[in-house]
């Protein structure tokens, strides 16, 4: 049977993402997809993307809809990925004045209610907001996440108000159905320049859904912007329903005409009312075709990738270590984060090597000579090409001008 697969078990609580990553490259979007996959995260906003318009982004098992920046000034840019479980539908895209990017989805609710999404970024504090804001916020059940650069002592501590705020205090006072969810002084960028932090990244929408939001910080996404996970409790989004097809080419046809000989068509006459012919005789094809013809289905898990049969939680928790090290090593090169880091690509060999071991010893156990042989051939194809990924780039470890590793296989005397 024909199987597709999606990368998220059928979501129907809705948690939304929101993060400024300061350019989206290959690296934030895998550390991306991996919290995506955790968290089980089923829309995500993005600000400051820093894409041009020919940069293809994909993530696996989420629709992407962007809004690059129109001028030939590079930086900026918001984009929103929605999880193909979700029903829903894009908003027409506006060009605002000031390099100001919007872009936004509308979701369906459980309860049949509407949920406009939008994901905004404002690049200077000294821009006036208030008329784009009134603009979007003019639809009902509207929820803007962005990054605002936008001060004032309403949500910072010990802070004043800039142009950008003072356009959302504006809205604040003469829109009272709209609330700023963010917690008071939440601290969600820090500037290494000044030392100190800053309360930016906000989140507007009505006031009825109060006590509905959560907002927590995500520390696996790095930036000098905090990735923020917002939880709506008790609130449900309503999934995008999967339509099955036949697979023609593993039908059994020559079923499906003993079926049909035997069903009894006396029913077609001139003398019955066309709509219930039409009726029974797709009921009837329906039915006799579900006997006859295997069917699509869908199923879920977590991973961007169909899992081995190997795999486990060790093996993920290791190879995240190993690209933490990776970061860490790039960022600040020196002898003993090159050994640690060798150490982490040396403890990922093993762990997974132990568990394709672990695994075969358990399935050869359970085989007799009535396990067909193509089972035992798949499940060898799958311990044989579950590689993981391994950098390109070899670090070598020098003390002194010398290596201290030469031989790349005893590298793991190292660890």
């Amino acid at each position: 049977m024909h199987v597709t697969y999606s990368t998220l078990p059928m979501l129907t609580k809705l948690q939304i993402l929101q993060w400024n990553c300061v350019s989206l490259n290959s690296n934030k979007l895998a550390d991306l997809i991996q919290c995506a996959n955790d968290k089980r995260i089923g829309i995500i906003c993005l600000q400051e993307t820093n894409l041009h318009q020919y940069k293809k982004i994909k993530m696996p098992g989420y629709k992407c809809y962007r809004k690059d920046r129109s001028t030939n000034r590079k930086g900026g840019g918001v984009a929103i990925f929605v999880h193909d479980s979700i029903q829903h539908s894009p908003q027409p895209l506006t060009i605002y004045r000031d390099e100001i990017d919007v872009v936004g989805i509308l979701i369906t609710l459980a309860n049949g209610n509407h949920l406009a999404i939008k994901s905004f970024y404002n690049p200077c504090g000294s821009k006036d907001i208030q008329s784009i804001l009134e603009t979007e916020l003019s639809g009902n059940n509207t929820f803007i996440f962005g990054d605002f650069n936008a001060h004032s002592p309403l949500w910072e501590q010990s802070a004043g108000s800039n142009k950008a705020g003072r356009g959302i205090e504006y809205i604040l006072s003469n829109f009272p159905d709209t609330l700023i969810f963010t917690p008071f002084d939440f601290q969600t960028r820090y500037n290494i320049s000044s030392n100190s932090f800053s309360t930016i990244d906000l989140l507007l929408g009505p006031s009825s859904y109060y006590d509905l939001v959560q907002m927590v910080k995500v520390s696996s996404l790095q930036s000098d912007h905090c990735a923020i996970l917002t939880s709506f409790q008790d609130l449900c989004y309503t999934p995008k329903p999967y339509v099955p097809t036949f697979i023609n080419s593993k039908g059994n046809w020559s079923l499906f005409r003993e079926i049909l000989n035997e069903v009894d068509f006396s029913f077609v006459s001139p003398n019955y009312d066309i709509n219930a012919i039409e009726s029974n005789l797709r009921s009837i094809l329906l039915e006799s075709a579900k006997s006859a013809i295997p069917m699509t289905r869908v199923r879920f898990y977590n991973g961007s990738k169909r899992p081995k049969n190997w795999w486990n939680d060790e093996c993920r928790v290791a190879v995240l270590a190993k690209r933490k090290a990776r970061k860490m090593f790039q960022k600040h090169p020196s002898q003993s984060t090159a050994i640690f880091y060798k150490q982490s690509c040396a403890k990922v060999k093993l762990i997974c090597r132990r568990a394709k071991q672990s695994t075969w010893l358990n399935f050869s156990s359970s085989i007799s000579f009535r396990t067909p042989i193509s089972k035992v051939h798949n499940f060898i194809s799958q311990l044989n090409s579950g590689k993981q990924p391994n950098d390109d780039r070899r670090y070598d470890i020098i003390q002194d001008g010398y290596p201290i590793v030469s031989d790349k296989k005893k590298d793991r005397s190292v660890y």
